[in-house]
């Protein structure tokens, strides 16, 4: 009997970051005999409020590959009056984000040094309009979407979250520079930013944390393009 999409709809708002997430983990690790690796395109909250809840739970996963960061070029923060560095998944929560970098995770950080490298080309997008696949179609369509109303679509826009999944699926992407300095700065306004107010210790503070960090240049020829065109291009 297949689940209606109410139903699906009523599971995923039931689901708890914090005692879901341990038994998902556990519950991967008895399957497969291996510990899972998390893929973060987001923001950190959720994963920062498990570790508060589960702290010795760093030693069950693997790896975290994190969307995230703008080490040495200009951040994407634009409807807001900030600094001009900050990148969105880490600006929406630093304090989460500083929770993240400062745990014992294997951490690989996927900045806009990156993925600014691999815009979406007009030959890409060319390919993607001959896909004959639901999900080759679908991508294209929404894609098609962000085109018409975005001038310069194919200099600013980039497949941000599918180049961190390839990434992690370790096809040749990139190369790894290990024990890069980032530094994470949370200013709160104690008017407006709530969870500031509730964490005043951590106002107008700085912390540097080494973690692993994509900062060199795609490798020559990048498998992504084809990688992904495959992996839509089926049904």
């Amino acid at each position: 009997m297949h689940e209606t999409m109410h139903e699906k709809t009523h599971k995923i708002a039931r689901f708890n970051i914090t005692k879901d997430l341990a038994n998902l983990i556990d519950s991967t690790i008895e399957q497969t005999g291996k510990n899972p690796t998390i893929i973060l395109t987001g923001i950190a909250t959720n994963i920062a409020t498990f570790l508060r809840a589960f702290p010795t739970y760093t030693a069950k996963i693997d790896k975290v590959f994190w969307l995230g960061g703008a080490l040495n070029v200009p951040g994407n923060v634009f409807t807001v009056s900030n600094d001009s560095r900050a990148e969105y998944n880490i600006y929406l929560d630093c304090v989460a984000a500083r929770k993240l970098i400062a745990s014992d995770l294997d951490i690989t950080l996927v900045p806009l040094d990156f993925t600014n490298q691999l815009p979406l080309s007009p030959g890409v997008f060319d390919k993607l309009s001959k896909l004959k696949s639901f999900y080759g179609k679908f991508v294209y369509k929404l894609l098609s979407i962000i085109r018409k109303v975005k001038p310069t679509f194919f200099a600013t826009y980039y497949l941000w979250d599918s180049i961190t999944i390839a990434i992690a699926k370790d096809i040749g992407v990139a190369k790894i520079v290990s024990n890069h300095s980032l530094t994470v700065t949370c200013k709160g306004d104690q008017i407006y930013d709530r969870q500031f107010i509730k964490s005043k210790t951590l106002l107008n503070s700085n912390f540097k944390a080494a973690i692993d960090a994509i900062v060199s240049k795609p490798i020559e020829n990048s498998p992504f393009y084809q990688d992904f065109l495959n992996v839509i291009d089926c049904d």
